[in-house]
């Protein structure tokens, strides 16, 4: 393992990603490196250093362990007083027999067309050559169930799209190697901008350069819906609109139906409403915010 303690001038931060338990936050730089800090406790971050290029795409994930063999991360200390601690953190479920165990993994996305699995130790667990010397686009990172509305997440799926216009699904196996489960076509004509898991249907929803937001099955690997409510007339591809993010604002058990909200280049907000039961869009409406260029939004959920 790569590790280092101090600063690099060139660590701008691109990406940001927060743990479950609000105890970790993990940034992907312009240096390459992955770094690893405590929201609670004041210490150096650590960075770990594997990518050759951009780290754009970061994410925390929870993987069931393979009890049949070892890992070589130390993850039974229940009282580790600290998430950067040379112990790890204290994983789900390990005090409860009954439930798998899991462990606490990073997984980053870099223009150097390479997605890496890191152990919170900064050990590399396993690399996916996706497309070397082609940056990523897009990418997202989801516990999804067995099918249809789950109790429980039973696996880890990352969803990829580079240059072309396809949606590469894949998953993460006990022992941390990316594994293919897929390809989604026909979704968009154009390069994709952004992809969001809706992990309770087992539904991927994207956006692309050709301005239409769809949202497809990972089971059938086919497009479901398509939104064109950012369409524009403009042929010059400089003053189209561009979705550049994606944000799932309920879906079930929680609502019985998906609401969607993506934001664009032009400043243009879209709500979608979608009902799985009889697999219609209902609604939709567009909304321009008068703030300038929108590059990206994130779901807060408050408590009162």
């Amino acid at each position: 393992m790569c590790i280092r303690d101090s600063f690099s001038i060139g660590h701008v931060v691109v990406a940001v990603a927060v743990s479950d338990d609000g105890t970790c936050c993990a940034t992907g730089g312009t240096d390459g490196c992955v770094s690893l800090w405590s929201t609670v406790f004041a210490e150096q971050p650590k960075f770990f250093e594997g990518h050759s290029d951009w780290v754009t795409f970061i994410a925390f994930a929870s993987i069931a362990m393979d009890t049949s063999s070892t890992t070589t991360d130390n993850m039974n200390n229940p009282t580790t007083s600290s998430p950067l601690g040379s112990s790890g953190i204290n994983n789900n479920n390990t005090s409860n027999t009954s439930k798998p165990k899991r462990r606490q993994v990073i997984i980053s996305g870099s223009d150097d067309g390479t997605v890496i699995v890191w152990s919170l130790q900064g050990e590399i667990l396993s690399v996916l050559e996706y497309s070397l010397g082609i940056g990523i686009r897009a990418m997202s990172v989801s516990q999804i169930g067995g099918g249809g509305v789950m109790a429980t997440p039973t696996q880890t799926s990352i969803a990829l799209a580079a240059e072309k216009p396809s949606i590469h699904l894949f998953t993460v196996s006990p022992s941390c190697s990316m594994r293919a489960a897929g390809v989604i076509h026909d979704a968009h004509a154009g390069t994709l901008t952004a992809l969001t898991h809706i992990p309770s249907l087992n539904w991927v929803a994207s956006s692309g350069e050709d301005e239409v937001v769809t949202i497809s099955s990972m089971e059938a690997m086919i497009p479901l819906f398509k939104c064109r409510a950012f369409v524009s007339k403009r042929r010059c591809v400089s003053f189209m609109n561009t979705v550049t993010s994606i944000v799932i604002v309920s879906q079930p058990p929680e609502s019985s139906v998906v609401v969607l909200v993506a934001c664009a280049s032009d400043g243009g907000v879209l709500q979608w409403i979608i009902d799985p039961r009889d697999k219609r869009c209902h609604y939709f409406k567009t909304l321009k915010l008068q703030i300038g260029n929108l590059v990206a939004m994130s779901k807060m959920v408050l408590s009162i």
